[in-house]
C-alpha cells in the first residue's frame, strides 16, 4: 500500500519541486545587448526588480532584488562608472531601508552599504565614497560612507530641507530649501563634508529634484509646475569652475527632466501632480543659439535618458525610443509589471 501510495504521489512531488525551482531560479540577463533598464518596486513588501531592454526595446532579462521602495520617480537613477547607485527606503510606514545599494551593471553583483539613517532621498558618489541625505524633525543630514571599509559619518543642517546632492569636480553640492523662508541655497562640501561655501539662489526660489551634468556645468530643475513661485519655466545652471549660477528661461514651460545630446538640451515638461495620461510637452534647446523647438509627443514624459543615438522616454508603464535628431518615435514597449498587486515603476536609466 505504501508503494502504491508513493507511486501515485511521486510524479506530483517531482512536478511540484520542478515548478518551485523554475519559479525561484533567477532569470539570465543578456547584459551585452542591454541598452536601457526600468526599475520596478513595491512599498508594501521587499520585492523589486530591474527589467533590461536592448536598443530595439526587446526584453533581455530582469534582476530580482529584495528591497522595498527601491528608487523613486522624483530623482534620476544615478549611474556612475558602470555602477547603479540607489536607495531602498523600505516598507511604507517603516522606512527601514537604512542603506545605499551599488549594482555592478556588468556582472549584476550587488553591494550594500549600511548607513542607518531613515527615509534617505538622494545619493551621490565619487567611486570611493557614497553620500546620502535625509530630513526629519526639521533637520537634514548628509551622510558619508567610505565604501572600502563601510565607515559612516554624518553632519546635520538644521532648519533646512536638503532636496538633492551631486558630486562634481571635487565638490559635493547639496541643494537646500530653508524651512523658515523657503529660500534656496547650494551648500558646497569637500569629500569629508567640510563646508567650503554656501551659494544663495533665493531670488529664484527653485526646487531642485533633477540634475544633469555636462562638462563643467550642472543643470537643475524641480518637478512639475510651481506657479506660486512665478518661475515655472526656469532651469538653473551651476558653473562648477566658479560656483556661480545663471538661469535659463523656457518661456513658461516648467521643466521636469533634462538630458544632453550633440549640443542640445532635451527637456520634458511633465507634472507628476497632474499625472496626465495623454501628453507632456517636450522642448529641445540649442545651447549655442538658445533657440527652442517644441514638440507634442502625445504621451507622458516622466523620465528621459540618452544612449548612443537613441533617446529613451519613460511614460507611465511604457518605454519609448526616439530619434533625437528628428524626434520621431521609432518603437515602444510596455513594461510587464511584477506578479501581484501594488507594484509601480520607480525609474529608468541608460546602460553604460
Amino acid at each position: 500500500m505504501n508503494r502504491a501510495f508513493l507511486s501515485l504521489v511521486a510524479p506530483v512531488l517531482i512536478a511540484l519541486v520542478s515548478m518551485l525551482a523554475s519559479c525561484s531560479a533567477p532569470e539570465p540577463v543578456d547584459i551585452e545587448s542591454s541598452a536601457v533598464a526600468v526599475m520596478e518596486t513595491r512599498g508594501t513588501e521587499k520585492t523589486s526588480r530591474i527589467v533590461f531592454y536592448d536598443e530595439d526595446l526587446k526584453k533581455t532579462g530582469h534582476l530580482d532584488l529584495p528591497y522595498a521602495t527601491f528608487g523613486g520617480m522624483f530623482y534620476n537613477p544615478l549611474v556612475s562608472e558602470g555602477f547603479l547607485y540607489a536607495i531602498p527606503q523600505g516598507e511604507h510606514g517603516k522606512k527601514d531601508g537604512n542603506m545605499a545599494v551599488r549594482i555592478d551593471l556588468a556582472t549584476l553583483s550587488v553591494d550594500e552599504y549600511r548607513i542607518e539613517q531613515p527615509a534617505m532621498n538622494a545619493i551621490a558618489t565619487n567611486g570611493e565614497t557614497v553620500w546620502t541625505c535625509n530630513t526629519f524633525n526639521r533637520e537634514s543630514f548628509i551622510n558619508r560612507c567610505a565604501m572600502a571599509d563601510g565607515s559612516v559619518s554624518s553632519i546635520s543642517v538644521p532648519n533646512e530641507f536638503i532636496m538633492n546632492i551631486l558630486w562634481k569636480n571635487g565638490t559635493l553640492y547639496a541643494f537646500s530649501k530653508s524651512m523658515s523662508t523657503n529660500d534656496i541655497s547650494v551648500y558646497c562640501y569637500d569629500d569629508r563634508l567640510n563646508l567650503i561655501e554656501r551659494i544663495e539662489i533665493a531670488d529664484k526660489n527653485l526646487s531642485v529634484y533633477r540634475t544633469a551634468a555636462h562638462e563643467d556645468l550642472v543643470y537643475f530643475c524641480g518637478i512639475g509646475a510651481d506657479e506660486d513661485a512665478g518661475h515655472e519655466g526656469t532651469i538653473g545652471v551651476l558653473d562648477t569652475r566658479s560656483n556661480t549660477i545663471e538661469y535659463m528661461d523656457l518661456d513658461g514651460q516648467y521643466p521636469s527632466s533634462i538630458a544632453f545630446f550633440h549640443g542640445k538640451l532635451f527637456v520634458s515638461h511633465y507634472d507628476p501632480f497632474q499625472q496626465s495620461e495623454t501628453n507632456s510637452p517636450f522642448s529641445v534647446v540649442d545651447l549655442e543659439t538658445e533657440s527652442i523647438e517644441r514638440f507634442d509627443l502625445g504621451h507622458p514624459v516622466e523620465q528621459i535618458a540618452i544612449r548612443n543615438d537613441s533617446l529613451f522616454i519613460l511614460g507611465g508603464t511604457t518605454v519609448y525610443r526616439y530619434d533625437p535628431d528628428t524626434m520621431q518615435c521609432i518603437e515602444s514597449a510596455e513594461v510587464p509589471m511584477m506578479p501581484g498587486d501594488f507594484s509601480y515603476i520607480s525609474g529608468m536609466f541608460a546602460m553604460p
